[in-house]
Parts: structure tokens; C-alpha cells; sequence
């Protein structure tokens, strides 16, 4: 499913009770920085939606807040 712009969304969540951070994204230029990010450190990503080729949506789980500023950062 290819998202419109009304519909792209990024959110982070952090959860308490386990220190993670979240980041849930379906804007394909945050999903970019996000893909890069988890290939640099090594780090799993959940890729949620796929067309043509092309994540659509995806999903991060990490520990340190540092990945998600570096993401934001960049776009």
C-alpha cells in the first residue's frame, strides 16, 4: 500500500518498564534514515509494508535515544 502524504506518520514511543525506543515510520524519506541507521549499527528493523521494491512501512526498536536523533537529524 503506498501511503499518501495525509496518511505518513512517524511516531516514537518510548517504553518505561524496558528503557526501548520505538520508532514506527511510513514516510519513505524517515524509513531511508532509518534503513541506513540499522545497517550502520547493526540493528534489527522490522520492514512492515513493501511495494514495488520499496519499504513502505517499518518499525525500529532501539536502547539509545542517539539512533533516533541521528535519524531525525538527517532529514
Amino acid at each position: 500500500m503506498i501511503y499518501s502524504k495525509e496518511e505518513q506518520e512517524t511516531t516514537i514511543n518510548i517504553m518505561e518498564c524496558t528503557g526501548e525506543i520505538m520508532m514506527y515510520s511510513c514516510t519513505p524519506r524517515i524509513i531511508s534514515q532509518m534503513m541506513k541507521v540499522a545497517a550502520k549499527h547493526r540493528l534489527p528493523i522490522n520492514v512492515i509494508d513493501v511495494v514495488d521494491s520499496k519499504p513502505q512501512a517499518a518499525e525500529l526498536i532501539v536502547d539509545e535515544f542517539s539512533f533516533v536523533t541521528t535519524i531525525m537529524g538527517n532529514v
